[in-house]
């Protein structure tokens, strides 16, 4: 038997003492598993299993600590993606279910040109609009639908076809044969406008028109015009597309035209704007000569086309060569009308187009949608009787509750091609979007979806 000596253990297996310091130490909290055999380190003595832990020198006996049972749990809040595809979503239900309106405005020439602006805190509008006889009219249109303060402002001489206004600036362009341009300061108080002729041998036929701050863009025959600063100069510059331009739109220092001949050119103003601007998506139209009838810019890269056979796409401007479209959106009537009114939404994420048959078909153009079908709406015999139910032979001059009257935008078929559609909304006192249409000698105004206020959602009077 080994002699035991002290501050030294005897290895049976190599058959000499060892210092006890030269032990490896064992980890905290270690026990041998039942198959594992201890060996005693003072005295040689026969293998014994054990599965207790073998005791320390300062004699506490070492204990496994327990372990913590993991809880996973989905409690994290959704994305900011996620949350804007439901409130998305949950829009696009309540425009499809809930939308309504009427005519808030009849004019004595069919109109020809409208502009929604200047909504007030207590929820009035103003309105201005153009007709085919030549007149500038202005009213005002209350909350609850019913226009005061009507009166005619200015005599063009010819139609009016276009509207628009700036910050501070308000635009009227009429067609010909001698076009004329109006311009009234909003921020002055007095109602003075300001009319210029534009010799007919140079530019005539003026059909549509685009203001951004005190830049004027005019879509004329076999050119565009721009007018740099018309607040302070009359000075012109020609953009020669060797085609009437039907659809015009700018952003920043590019001036868009589309043409008859189905071209969409880009003019930068900083430069010679003699020369020829540069085409966009090759020949994707003028192959076939689909005339443009729509242009504008969405999301900062993103163009809405619409032709005059029906196309109505969405293409990316950051791959100008390309001519695949972003989204091809189905449904839309046309076949030979170069006016019909296409508008989007303010946030980008609608667009709302008036076909050749009168109806107007609304699209979801958020990223999140994966549908290009126009939004599914309820049929009349969904709808509950006497309130949104479409019906062609309907009074709507009466002097009726507007409730009675109102129908539904997407259901209704109206008796005149739709000219102009316009969206205004949401404001700071009201949360709805509002959907405008001239449509014959009458303007509509449609409640978009449903309002949220502290008594939870109802439905938009119009």
């Amino acid at each position: 038997m080994p002699i035991e000596l002290p501050g030294f253990y005897w290895d049976e297996v190599r058959q000499r003492y060892f210092p006890i310091t030269s032990r490896s130490a064992q980890p905290f909290g270690w026990q041998p598993s039942p198959s594992v055999a201890t060996v005693s380190t003072r005295t040689a003595g026969p293998i014994v299993t054990s599965s207790q832990p073998e005791p320390e020198r300062g004699g506490h006996e070492v204990t496994a600590r327990p372990k913590k049972k993991r809880r996973f749990t989905n409690t994290s809040p959704p994305t900011f993606a996620t949350r804007e595809r439901i409130k998305h979503d949950i829009t696009s239900d309540t425009i499809s279910c809930l939308s309504k309106g009427s005519v808030v405005y009849c004019g004595d020439f069919p109109c020809s040109s409208f502009n929604a602006s200047d909504v007030l805190e207590d929820g009035v509008v103003t309105l201005h609009t153009g007709d085919t006889g030549g007149w500038l009219q202005t009213c005002s249109i209350d909350p609850h639908g019913f226009a005061y303060n009507s009166s005619r402002e200015l005599y063009l001489g010819s139609e009016v076809t276009t509207l628009c206004h700036s910050a501070n600036l308000r635009v009227a362009v009429s067609f010909g044969p001698s076009s004329k341009i109006a311009l009234e300061n909003t921020l002055e108080d007095s109602d003075m406008w300001t009319i210029v002729g534009i010799p007919d041998k140079r530019a005539h036929d003026f059909r549509v028109a685009d203001l951004q701050g005190s830049r004027l863009a005019i879509g004329a025959a076999s050119r565009g015009i721009v007018l740099p600063n018309i607040e302070y100069s009359w000075h012109w510059d020609a953009l020669n597309t060797g085609s009437d331009v039907l659809a015009i739109c700018q952003k920043d220092f590019l001036v868009y035209t589309g043409t008859r001949n189905g071209s969409i050119k880009a003019f930068d103003i900083r430069v010679n704007t003699q020369r020829k601007g540069q085409s966009l998506f090759g020949e994707r139209f003028s192959a076939d000569t689909r005339s443009i009838t729509h242009l504008s810019i969405i999301n900062e890269w993103q163009m809405v086309v619409s032709t005059i056979r029906g196309d109505l796409e969405v293409l990316d401007l950051r791959f100008a060569r390309a001519d695949a479209p972003v989204m091809s959106l189905h449904g839309h009537v046309n076949s030979y009308s170069t006016k019909l009114g296409i508008t989007t939404s303010l946030c980008s994420s609608f667009l709302f187009a008036a076909g050749q048959d009168t109806r107007i078909r609304a699209w979801s153009i958020h990223p999140s949608s994966h549908t290009t079908q126009p939004i599914d709406v309820l049929t009349s015999s969904d709808l509950r009787p006497g309130s949104l139910q479409p019906q062609a032979d309907r009074n709507v001059h009466s002097q009726e509750d507007p409730d009675s009257l109102a129908v539904h935008p997407l259901c209704h078929t109206f008796k005149d091609p739709i000219v102009g559609l316009q969206v205004t909304g949401p404001t700071s006192s009201s949360s709805m979007m509002t959907l405008w249409a001239g449509e014959g000698k009458n303007v509509w105004r449609f409640g978009l979806g449903c309002e949220f206020d502290h008594g939870g959602f109802h439905s938009l009077r119009p």
